[in-house]
C-alpha cells in the first residue's frame, strides 16, 4: 500500500481500499472472517460437530457460516456475535419445550425475540431445500442455547437424535421422521394369524384396523399379538378399539408412549424447515401431520421403523 493511500481518508475507508486489490483468494480475507465471526462462534461450533460427528452436522454449519455474517451489517452484528461469545441465551427454553407439550406447530422464528436470530431462522426457512431431517434448523437451535447440548448417543436404545435441554433429554425428529426407535417387532406370530385366516393376506395396516373388519376375522387374537410383538404386553385400549375409527388415534398414542418410556425422553421435539412442534404425551399425536399412519403388521418391511408412524413438519 503506497504512503500517499495510507495518509488519504478514514482509517475504514483506507482499509476497504487495500483490500478491494486483493485477489478472490487471497489468505487474507479468511482471516478477517474467522476474527470476525469464527471467535464468538468457534466454542459452540465445535461443541455441536463433536458431539453430532457426521457430515450433516458439517453441511449444516457450513450453511451457518455462510448465512450468519450476512443477516446484517458488522455495527449490527458484531455485538450479537459478543453475546453469543459471552454465553447469551437467545432461545427462549419455555416456548420451544413447555413442560405441557404443545397442540399445534408454531414458528422457529418465534422462539426468539432478537431481530438477528429471527432472521437466522427466517433465512432457514426460504433458503433450505431438499433435506427431510432437522438440518440447520437443529444446529441453529443447538448454537443460539448454551442450554440445549447433545446428550451422550445410544444406538442400542434410539437415542441417537437426544438433546439435552436444561438437563432433561429430548429426542428430535424433523420432517418424515419416525416415531420409534430401533426396537425389534416380532411378527411371527401375526404373520401365522393371518396365514391361517387368509393365505393371500400377508399385511395389516393401521387405517386397515381403523375400519370395520372381514367377517370372522380372528380380531381379538390378531390385535393381542400386535401389542405383544410392539409393546411386550396386551394393551386394552388398543384390542377395544380394534376395528373402530378411534383406533388410529389410540394405536399411534401407545406407539409414543412405548417409545417415550423405553428410549427415556421427555418429550419429542419436531423441527421442520420453518416450524417446530414439542410433544410430551401420545394423545398429542393427534394433533401433528401423518404423512403415514404405518403398519400393524407387515413381514417384508426392511426396518421395525419403517411401519411406526411417519410425521411431517413445514
Amino acid at each position: 500500500m503506497r504512503y500517499k493511500e495510507l495518509k488519504e481518508g478514514s482509517q475504514k475507508q483506507r482499509v476497504l481500499n487495500f483490500l478491494a486489490k486483493q485477489a478472490d483468494d487471497s489468505p487474507l480475507f479468511a482471516k478477517i472472517y474467522k476474527e470476525m465471526v469464527g471467535g464468538p462462534l468457534a466454542t459452540r461450533i465445535g461443541n455441536y460437530i463433536q458431539s453430532r460427528d457426521d457430515k450433516d452436522a458439517i453441511a449444516e454449519i457450513k450453511y451457518l457460516m455462510q448465512t450468519i455474517p450476512t443477516l446484517a451489517n458488522m455495527d449490527q452484528l458484531k455485538p450479537w456475535l459478543n453475546s453469543l461469545r459471552d454465553g447469551v441465551d437467545f432461545i427462549n427454553i419455555d416456548i420451544l419445550t413447555p413442560a405441557e407439550g404443545m397442540q399445534s406447530p408454531a414458528k422457529l422464528s418465534d422462539t426468539v425475540n432478537d431481530p438477528i436470530s429471527k432472521e437466522l431462522f427466517n433465512r432457514i426457512a426460504r433458503e433450505v431445500r431438499g433435506k427431510a431431517d432437522a438440518g440447520p434448523g437443529e444446529a441453529a437451535l443447538a448454537i443460539l442455547s448454551p442450554q440445549i447440548t447433545y446428550a451422550p448417543d445410544d444406538d442400542e436404545l434410539g437415542r441417537g437424535g437426544d438433546i439435552s435441554v436444561r438437563g432433561a433429554k429430548v429426542e428430535v425428529k424433523g420432517h418424515l421422521g419416525r416415531i420409534w426407535g430401533p426396537f425389534p417387532v416380532d411378527q411371527n406370530s401375526m404373520v401365522k394369524i393371518l396365514a391361517k385366516f387368509n393365505p393371500a393376506l400377508k399385511s395389516v395396516t393401521v387405517t386397515q384396523g381403523s375400519k370395520p373388519l372381514p367377517p370372522k376375522f380372528p380380531a381379538q387374537q390378531f390385535i393381542t399379538a400386535a401389542c405383544i410383538a410392539w409393546f411386550g404386553k396386551p394393551i386394552q385400549s388398543c384390542i377395544k378399539a380394534f376395528g373402530t375409527p378411534n383406533f388410529r388415534a389410540i394405536w399411534h398414542a401407545a406407539i409414543f408412549n412405548y417409545y417415550k418410556r423405553r428410549a427415556k425422553h421427555n418429550g419429542i421435539l419436531i423441527i421442520g424447515k420453518s416450524t417446530y412442534q414439542y410433544l410430551v404425551d401420545g394423545k398429542q399425536m393427534q394433533n401433528i401431520t401423518i404423512k403415514s399412519v404405518g403398519d400393524l403388521c407387515r413381514p417384508d418391511s426392511r426396518q421395525y421403523r419403517e411401519m411406526a408412524p411417519q410425521i411431517g413438519m413445514a
